[in-house]
């Protein structure tokens, strides 16, 4: 994957509906014709689950991790809009942010599941570790995973909002993995082998993790969303995390490879 991407932002064209899961995700059509899950900014939080989308997404990019491809999306005229179920009811499920959503493309055909599966499938030997190390610099809650099997089941990682261990609105940088709030939980199982190669390679991406491979990720967060220094702060819970997400990974190898 590449490791850095021209910071896109676009515009809904029109909405399609919302979900009811915890942030109320909704499926726009941006004006780039794409289509993307949007979330919105929580002025409650200052917007914490759609910054950690944005950091987590784009450390996943420089280690090579299985993310979509995202982009910033302005509401325009759709600012304080209602946005409905699928099925067509009547029960509002979210109202549009008025300041810049983050919108995780969609990737067509998908199927969710909390498992990891189909290891031997495509790239997926090569994608896990990396996924696995993602979820541990990141410290990954309510991890869910996606599959596309027009792609021979290919995995990505998606809504990673209450990732760095947030809950409530009450985003977690300070545990170090030593302490409970430090590790992630739920980690899915891994039920099979991958190729020492594969987490080698994984560990090589991790270790080439440095403040200055990641200081580019501040200047993703658009102006509106207010977050001087924290982004900053974000990068230096992650590097300090290196070692032990090497750690993870080496002991993951020797249980088979």
């Amino acid at each position: 994957m590449a490791k850095y991407m021209d910071v896109r932002r676009t515009k809904i064209q029109f909405i399609r509906y919302a979900v009811d899961t915890g942030e109320k995700p909704f499926l726009c059509t941006g004006a780039d014709n794409r289509e993307y899950w949007c979330k919105n900014f929580d002025e409650s939080t200052n917007g914490e689950t759609v910054v950690n989308e944005l950091v987590s997404y784009e450390v996943g990019r420089s280690i090579g991790a299985p993310v979509p491809s995202w982009a910033i999306i302005d509401p325009g005229d759709y600012a304080g809009a209602n946005v409905y179920p699928e099925d067509g009811g009547k029960t509002r499920l979210t109202v549009v942010s008025r300041k810049p959503l983050f919108g995780s493309q969609c990737i067509q055909g998908v199927v969710a599941s909390d498992d990891l599966k189909y290891l031997k499938r495509n790239s997926n030997p090569e994608r896990i570790p990396r996924l696995m190390a993602l979820w541990y610099l990141c410290n990954a809650r309510d991890i869910q995973m996606l599959y596309q099997p027009e792609r021979k089941d290919t995995i990505y990682s998606v809504d990673h909002g209450y990732w760095f261990s947030t809950q409530e609105g009450n985003r977690n940088i300070t545990d170090s993995p030593e302490e409970p709030d430090g590790e992630p939980y739920e980690i899915p199982l891994l039920r099979g082998t991958l190729g020492a190669s594969n987490w080698d390679n994984a560990i090589d991406s991790v270790r080439a993790l440095n403040k200055q491979s990641l200081m580019y990720i501040p200047g993703f967060i658009p102006n509106e969303w207010g977050q001087d220094g924290i982004i900053e702060e974000m990068i230096d819970y992650i590097l300090s995390r290196v070692e032990y997400t090497v750690n993870k990974l080496e002991q993951e190898k020797l249980k088979g490879g």
